[in-house]
């Protein structure tokens, strides 16, 4: 489907132990190797998962088993969790990588797992929900992404939020930041490098950097995506570069934090060049198809029979 083999990464950057290094810029033979790639892992979560993700230490196969029971998980599916602070775009995020307009939450509003997922400024995301895509014969259709409530909020304190939301049993975990990280986010990280729960820090609404740096620099709006790929690159690098800095500083106190990856995305232009399909919006896209590629790769290594 369009929105999983759509590839719009601009650039690649590994977080590591000594900096970030930049992997390449994208081209024309990039691009379709990327799609190449993609369709391959797609062909691969067509299909039911094996097993399930490896227990954390002190753990049990019967314990995953039974969290699963309680939040209604089924390990036949690959189950990506989106974590994070309220506001910070996990449900918007969700719905763009399903290519799925956002909606708010009325009183009318009902959970389905093959519709949009609620957004909103305030609280809207009060319960562990899991969001899939439309049977159709390019689905991915053994994925599910889980909407888990923001952490920090009256219902879901930081003390025990890993713990009560289970989020050891995903095979992947998603911390969802608009550049961020504080206690909260903190503890999770810690949390889930003690569990052994792959877990990569996603970077949300770059657009919004992107586009004010295009401001200060051109002072219009009609820009062409070549004016725009440096400043892409630039938002990438610096984000990046903050986040490295700021884990390695925190290391000291939060020993078991363990992050090999930082994505760039956008949910909104994601969303907007899959109708588009402009090299502008392509670039500001950031690198939402490229993260869903990784998570996949991820998860497939975590399972076992």
């Amino acid at each position: 489907m369009p929105a999983v083999i759509a590839a719009v990464a601009v650039i690649a950057l590994t977080v590591t132990v000594a900096g970030p290094v930049l992997i390449a810029a994208a081209n024309g033979d990039t691009v379709v190797n990327m799609l190449d790639c993609i369709k391959k892992l797609i062909q691969q979560i067509r299909e039911r998962a094996p097993g399930m993700p490896k227990p954390p230490p002190g753990r049990s196969k019967k314990d995953m088993k039974k969290a699963a029971q309680e939040l209604g998980l089924k390990y036949k599916y690959y189950n990506f969790g989106f974590c994070g602070p309220q506001g910070a775009g996990k449900s918007s995020l969700i719905n763009s990588l399903r290519d799925l307009p956002n909606v708010e939450k009325t009183q009318d509003w009902n959970h389905d797992i093959f519709n949009a997922a609620p957004t909103g400024e305030t609280e809207t995301t009060t319960r562990l929900n899991q969001y899939g895509w439309r049977k159709d014969d390019e689905a991915p259709r053994y994925l599910r992404l889980w909407d888990i409530p923001g952490c920090g909020t009256i219902g879901n304190r930081i003390q025990n939020y890993f713990n009560d939301n289970h989020l050891y049993v995903f095979d992947c975990l998603l911390m969802i930041t608009q550049g961020i990280l504080g206690e909260y986010e903190l503890r999770i990280l810690n949390e889930a490098g003690a569990c052994n729960t792959p877990i990569v820090i996603v970077l949300s609404k770059s657009e919004l950097k992107a586009e004010s740096k295009a401001r200060c620099r051109y002072d219009r709006k009609d820009m062409s995506a070549t004016e725009y790929q440096p400043i892409v690159e630039d938002t990438i690098n610096e984000a990046k570069q903050h986040m490295l800095d700021t884990i390695n500083k925190a290391q000291a106190s939060y020993k078991s934090i363990k992050i090999s990856r930082v994505f760039v995305v956008s949910a909104v232009k994601f969303r907007d060049f899959l109708k588009t399909h402009t090299e502008t919006d392509a670039l500001l896209a950031f690198e939402t198809s490229e993260l869903l590629s990784y998570l996949v790769a991820e998860a497939k290594n975590k399972r076992v029979a």
